[in-house]
């Protein structure tokens, strides 16, 4: 499993990449305000 993944700002449309922990499982979620907005 790949320790990145990339997401969309809602807000702004800025892709964003994110560490992810393989070891949490496939399905984590992530709670941060967009850095660029």
């Amino acid at each position: 499993m790949d320790s990145h993944a990339s997401f969309v700002c809602d807000s702004c449309g800025e892709e964003l990449v994110i560490r992810i922990d393989p070891a949490e499982g496939g399905e984590q979620e992530y709670v941060e305000d967009c850095p660029v907005c």
